[in-house]
């Protein structure tokens, strides 16, 4: 749905209309919102319409079985729009007593040089996440609701807002 209002806004800018006005996006938002679509407590938005049957309709539609990998190397350096790939040693042969080395691996999952999806816990519109659940939710301990673990959701693989 954002993704749609950005469009809207960069269309609607290029176009010589005029900027939108928060009025607008209010308005967008509410118009394109599917709160409550699937009952109060709901907590996978759309992806209630990947049923049993869609999947088997989906693949029917496969006619090879290629496989295609969408692997690409680590981006080590900074890019314009997002943090780089981050490796570092937090033990080392260098540290007494120590019978073994261990790093940490980290990622952003913004920008361009990651693909990800983010959960529905990801983004905020006001003080609310999708369907209206309290922003506060999302605590630095993960997301209470909408995260990638919420039981819903289990079949489903989501970097961003884990529980």
């Amino acid at each position: 749905m954002l993704a749609l209002i950005i469009a809207a806004a960069i269309s609607s800018g290029a176009s010589g209309k005029g900027r939108l006005t928060k009025q607008d996006v209010d308005k967008m938002v509410e118009s394109l919102s599917n709160w409550g679509r699937w009952g109060k407590e709901d907590q996978l938005g759309t992806f209630n319409l990947i049923t049993p049957t869609k999947r088997k309709e989906a693949e029917a539609l496969v006619q090879e079985g290629v496989s295609v990998s969408l692997v690409h190397n680590v981006l080590k350096q900074r890019a314009f729009d997002s943090p780089p790939f981050e490796h570092r040693m937090v033990e080392t042969g260098l540290m007494p007593g120590k019978q073994s080395a261990a790093d940490v691996y980290s990622a952003q999952y913004h920008g361009f040089i990651i693909t990800h999806m983010d959960a529905l816990c990801h983004v905020f519109y006001g003080d609310k996440m999708y369907n209206g659940f309290k922003k506060e939710e999302v605590t630095d301990k993960g997301a209470a609701r909408l995260s990638v673990f919420s039981p819903a959701a289990s079949f489903w693989i989501f970097p961003a807002c884990s529980g």
